[in-house]
């Protein structure tokens, strides 16, 4: 496949997705709108494609023709149309949008091969969308900081780990407490989360990672109760558990141990001198947990990292140990250093996959803050952050060997919109 275009991604999404069906399903509140509600959508999903970064931005790319060739015809919306169309929106047909995604994207065997040594592995973790001392709405959780009241939203999201696609299986809300003084927190919403999904889904993945707030026996009871299996890391060094795996752990050698060299980047490389990590693994399983019926296995890792550190033109070999604790529902058929780099990949979907929603898609920005409103534009963006990713690792070939970003690939997108002759309706069709 050559260079990308809009006209290729927008015929990816019809014939594999369906998605246009689906846009002509779109519907809210309004009586007798002016603007239909499949502009809307097309618009609010393509914006996101586009990676928007405010309302205000949209109405601009409206104002001055950005989608004058995409809907030839159409009468389209203004920002205030917009907003009074997303704060009644329907959310169900979003949500059979998003789940038809995820449904064909399995059939396709998007996930066949695992997305790590074989399993389907996703991860869990908080996401604040964003902060106001001015705004607020129903839907609003509060804290206090420097002595001010803030209202933020917030929710917990699952995306796949590992291998590309990182595919955002569901997010989900966390909600303020009627006549309680706590809202609901990270736990119960990342079990509302994957109790969902399954009950969606099914079997949507083999093992779920969580961070420290997963070590607790409801959520490891419920991920077992979905025939799933969780890997957790564990820092609270008083749990019985801990101290009782560290104690049998001390008295003995590492179980195994490897290493791994980490290419530095290419500017600062010196000497072709890399990082290194040399990783040993003390694994031990049968350790009871309170509240867990049956028993789990333990693993403790101690990483030693030797790199590179630059200042000018010095350059000094420096060396670090640190040591990360694990809980598992898997068995030992599964390696040490397979779930050693279950946790790490983990914590690279955190530190990109998470980070990248609100460094390049906007996912800190309140777009409009109303509740319903809220539930929309999070859905609009989930939806065209996975067909977007879908598009490009599944059709564009070796887009990242060849150096193009996935910035550069937008950017082109959002060019054919003004250059091409690209009718949307025909080729959603």
């Amino acid at each position: 496949m050559g260079r990308p275009t809009l006209q290729q991604l927008l015929t990816y999404v019809s014939k594999v997705y369906g998605i246009g069906e689906k846009i002509k399903r779109a519907k809210d509140g309004r009586k007798d709108p002016q603007i239909m509600e499949s502009t809307i959508c097309c618009v609010m999903l393509l914006g996101f494609v586009w990676r928007m970064k405010s309302l205000n931005q949209l109405n601009q790319w409206l104002k001055y023709g950005r989608f004058k060739k995409l809907l030839p015809g159409v009468r389209l919306p203004r920002v205030d149309a917009v907003r009074e169309s997303l704060s009644q929106y329907d959310l169900e047909p979003l949500q059979e949008m998003h789940d038809g995604i995820i449904h064909k994207a399995k059939r396709n065997k998007v996930f066949q091969q695992g997305t790590m040594n074989g399993w389907v592995v996703v991860g869990l973790d908080g996401v604040e969308l964003f902060e106001s001392k001015v705004k607020n709405c129903d839907e609003c959780l509060t804290r206090e900081k420097d002595g001010e009241t803030h209202d933020f939203h917030r929710g917990v999201a699952c995306m796949t780990v590992g291998s590309d696609p990182h595919v955002i299986l569901g997010i989900d809300h966390m909600h303020p407490r009627d006549g309680e003084d706590k809202d609901e927190g990270e736990q119960t919403v990342g079990k509302r989360l994957i109790r969902n999904l399954y009950d969606t889904h099914r079997h949507f993945a083999d093992v779920i990672v969580g961070d420290a707030l997963y070590v607790n026996a409801p959520f490891i009871n419920d991920v077992r109760a979905i025939g799933m299996d969780a890997v957790i890391r564990v820092k609270n060094k008083r749990l019985h558990l801990v101290q009782d795996a560290l104690g049998l752990f001390q008295h003995r050698e590492a179980d195994e141990h490897w290493s791994i060299k980490d290419p530095e980047p290419k500017a600062k490389r010196k000497k072709q001198k890399q990082k290194h990590i040399h990783v040993e693994a003390w694994d031990e399983e049968g350790f009871e947990m309170g509240g867990v019926p049956q028993p789990v296995r333990f693993l403790r890792f101690r990483e030693t990292i030797t790199e590179n550190k630059y200042r000018g033109k010095n350059v000094k070999r420096v060396e670090t140990t640190k040591e990360v604790w694990v809980v598992t529902t898997l068995g030992k058929h599964v390696p040490a250093k397979h779930v050693w780099e279950m946790i790490h990949e983990r914590w690279d979907v955190e530190n990109n996959g998470f980070r990248e929603l609100k460094t390049k898609w906007n996912i800190h920005h309140c777009f409009m803050h109303h509740p319903r409103a809220i539930e929309a534009i999070l859905m609009f963006m989930m939806i065209a952050i996975n067909l977007f990713h879908l598009f490009i690792f599944r059709r564009v070939k070796d887009f990242r060997k060849k150096g193009i970003t996935q910035s550069f690939l937008v950017e082109e997108l959002r060019i054919d919109a003004v250059l091409q002759d690209v009718p949307l309706y025909a080729l959603l069709e």
